[in-house]
């Protein structure tokens, strides 16, 4: 419908119309969609676009109450892509495939009840999964049928009644970690087996595995954030953290962001870490097309996580510790810190957490001096 606006011309003396659709949403409910346009011939276009536009939609797939699950998600996925790194995607990726779409993936939009979604919850607590990996499979979950409620696809969404999937009253076993005195025995392991393979082979390269591990347990930062570190990236006491490195993504090595805003941070360097890295800056500089580009761990390649993984063993096998996976080395770190009386705030910046309140949910089990601290409080006259 197409009506003048009474009293409303632009200077030029073009009348203004206002023009209304009625259409029918993919939720089923009858809504109508205003616009105003200058001059009747504009107008007459504007109705017919507009027309055109909301029967299309409302027959083609997207955007239909006929839509599935799947074809929510690649849209979903599209819209994502320039917002998210290349990484992000990929879990996305693998969190639909293995945690949603078998069950779901074909069933429409519109027909995911909460008694279907309840199902969906409890079948994945009965594979096994981890709590924080099904909290993740919900937050993706959750995002697709937000994204759907924001384009009218639905009227609301149901998971979001059920809420994430809750932590069970059990005892959480502590985080496996390395104390001073077992990673002191992993690194001379390591240390050794460096200066064995540069006697039989008169090559420096097995030396980048150990100065990784020492810069792990030393600066709480990520197998990626180490993995990508280069010489220039040195600034006097201070290691400058602005990229990450990524080897699962399809095609292969990719140097990308680090994993959020605030991972991008200055990580103080210890005495001891300053000796290691001058040393092993002396290895570098001997070998042919040194420069200060090269990768700090692998010199003109990177390391490889695989073989990260096997020295790990290799060197906690030989030691006599507890073999603990490249992550556990940054809570070994953030522990240590904790366990001397490190501040909090302080912690939290070294390792890159957006807060906090995020260092504290994971390690609050590791201040038994802010326990004490609170006893002496209660215990004063």
């Amino acid at each position: 419908m197409i009506k003048a606006v009474k009293g409303a011309k632009t200077k030029s003396g073009l009348q203004k119309y206002r023009v209304r659709i009625n259409y029918t949403a993919v939720t089923g409910e009858y809504k109508q969609l205003t616009r105003v346009a200058i001059g009747f011939e504009q107008a007459k276009l504007l109705e017919s676009t507009l027309t055109n536009e909301y029967r299309n939609r409302t027959k083609s797939g997207t955007g239909s109450a006929k839509l599935t699950l799947d074809g929510l998600y690649a849209d979903f996925v599209k819209a994502k892509g320039l917002e998210v790194r290349e990484s992000t995607l990929q879990t996305y990726s693998f969190k639909y495939a293995e945690m949603i779409r078998p069950m779901l993936g074909n069933t429409r939009i519109d027909r995911l009840s909460k008694s279907l979604l309840q199902d969906w919850k409890n079948g994945l607590g009965e594979k096994g999964y981890a709590l924080s990996t099904r909290q993740g499979a919900y937050r993706l979950f959750n995002g697709l049928l937000e994204y759907a409620t924001r384009l009218d696809y639905l009227p609301s969404n149901p998971l979001r009644a059920l809420g994430n999937f809750k932590e069970t009253l059990t005892v959480k076993p502590d985080k496996p970690v390395y104390t001073l005195a077992d990673f002191e025995r992993f690194i001379a392991a390591a240390r050794q087996a460096a200066q064995e393979y540069e006697e039989r082979h008169g090559d420096y390269s097995e030396w980048a595995f150990y100065v990784f591990f020492f810069l792990a347990f030393h600066t709480g930062m990520r197998r990626g954030e180490i993995l990508a570190l280069r010489w220039s990236d040195l600034d006097g006491g201070e290691i400058s953290v602005r990229r990450s490195v990524n080897q699962s993504l399809p095609g292969g090595e990719r140097e990308t962001a680090p994993k959020s805003l605030s991972s991008v941070r200055n990580v103080l360097i210890s005495d001891d870490l300053n000796r290691v890295l001058g040393e092993h800056r002396q290895r570098q500089e001997q070998v042919d097309g040194f420069s200060e580009g090269w990768r700090i761990c692998g010199g003109a390649r990177t390391l490889c996580k695989t073989l990260l993984g096997r020295r790990s063993k290799k060197y906690a096998m030989a030691a006599g510790v507890h073999v603990i996976n490249i992550h556990a080395q940054r809570h070994s770190y953030t522990t240590r810190l904790i366990a001397n009386g490190g501040d909090i705030q302080a912690i939290s910046e070294q390792l890159g957490h957006s807060n906090a309140t995020i260092t504290m949910a994971v390690y609050a089990h590791l201040l038994p001096h802010k326990r004490a601290e609170l006893l002496n409080v209660l215990n004063r006259k």
